[in-house]
């Protein structure tokens, strides 16, 4: 669109720029609850020798639930990079939050991937190699590595949680500013 003085007036998307926020707010939302609840909730659960004494089959389901966790992670993140990211190109006066959205999404797809393609997976390799040897002193340094992988996990694990309920959280409470006021 043209102004009177020749120069073009920029008009911004704002379908994109009304969905884009709240989408990507949802969604960072959603995962922190299923994160709660799998730390708060599922892991204590399954840990617990009242209700299952078996530490093997325990850790064999907490596994499994978390391989599935960061696959939907992974969806969701990407979801949250693209939303964000649309939102930001549509309207660069609301740059500000959704570039934040964006880089947030980046991050914790980042770390998602980091827990599940390494860390994860180096835990897997790790059960099985003690599975498979009877060595004692080669079993017990096994664990200790086993230990130290997990130690890495759960410190990521709850770093994206908070990360993610902070950077939410503060985007939910600021919203946007109108210029001039």
């Amino acid at each position: 669109m043209m102004t009177a003085g020749g120069h073009l007036k920029y008009k911004p998307c704002l379908g994109m720029t009304r969905i884009s926020k709240p989408v990507t707010l949802a969604l960072l939302w959603l995962w922190a609850g299923a994160a709660i609840m799998f730390a708060a909730i599922t892991a204590p659960t399954l840990f617990n020798p009242n209700v299952l004494d078996d530490r093997e089959l325990s850790g064999a389901i907490a596994g499994a639930i978390l391989k599935r966790f960061f696959l939907a992670s992974t969806f969701v993140f990407v979801a949250c990079a693209l939303f964000s990211l649309l939102g930001w190109l549509a309207d660069p006066k609301t740059r500000r939050r959704t570039e934040f959205l964006f880089l947030l999404s980046l991050l914790l797809l980042g770390v998602n991937l980091f827990q599940d393609k390494v860390a994860r997976m180096r835990m897997v390799e790790l059960k099985l190699e003690m599975k498979n040897t009877t060595d004692k002193k080669h079993q017990t340094d096994l664990r200790n590595q086993f230990n130290d992988w997990h130690r890495i996990s759960t410190t990521l694990y709850g770093g994206s949680l908070i990360l993610a309920l902070i950077g939410a959280g503060w985007v939910t409470l600021t919203g946007e500013r109108k210029s001039g006021k």
